[in-house]
């Protein structure tokens, strides 16, 4: 069984934030959650389940006078002030806009834990790639 994905036209590539509706909901969790696909360098790409709340919170890292240009949806260690967690490039969709917007952000290992916790929890909610994707996210790195 796929996710029911909230904006039909959205892409399903690592790194890409889709939101999915959340089927078999019991009580106390979201009626939906932005589903994401994310790897660590090297290895295999995993399903991650936030809240749309979890992800707003999620501090905006500008990597404009930087030389490095991380890959969509791949993890790197990073250290921010006294927090330990992980860098990654995220495509959003942005209602006014009506496409995906790019942005770099800092995400915690306690709340990526928790995001992969809540995907094995909802596994019938979970986004898969399609062929083409995966051809794309695997052969044009």
């Amino acid at each position: 069984m796929s996710a029911k994905l909230i904006y039909k036209n959205q892409e399903v590539y690592v790194g890409y934030c889709v939101l999915v509706e959340n089927t078999a909901r019991k009580f106390g969790e979201n009626s939906r959650y932005v589903c994401v696909k994310m790897k660590a360098v090297g290895s295999s790409s995993q399903s991650y389940m936030f809240t749309e709340h979890e992800l707003e919170k999620c501090p905006l890292i500008d990597l404009s006078k930087e030389c490095f240009d991380p890959r969509d949806g791949e993890l790197y260690p990073f250290t921010f002030g006294n927090l330990e967690g992980y860098l990654v490039t995220l495509y959003t969709w942005a209602n006014n806009v009506k496409r995906q917007v790019k942005h770099t952000c800092f995400i915690t290992q306690r709340k990526l834990d928790l995001a992969k916790k809540r995907d094995d929890k909802n596994p019938e909610d979970r986004t898969v790639l399609g062929f083409w994707s995966n051809v794309k996210d695997t052969v044009f790195k």
